[in-house]
Formats: C-alpha cells, sequence, structure tokens
C-alpha cells in the first residue's frame, strides 16, 4: 500500500486517528483495493 505524502491525505489520516472505528473501516476498505 503507497501513502502519498499530500496535504488531502494527512488532514484525512488526521481525521481517521480522532475516530477510530471510521479508521478501522476504511483501513479494512484500503486493504481490499
Amino acid at each position: 500500500m503507497r501513502i502519498i505524502a499530500n496535504p488531502l491525505y494527512d488532514s484525512v489520516f488526521k481525521a481517521l486517528m480522532e475516530d477510530p472505528e471510521t479508521a478501522r473501516g476504511f483501513l479494512s476498505i484500503l486493504t481490499d483495493l
């Protein structure tokens, strides 16, 4: 999985860290790609 250094991704990452439940769902989607 590639992480793109991008302000958008950074803000999304921070938002996910504040909401662990969403983070788990998001990571499961990423791992399915």
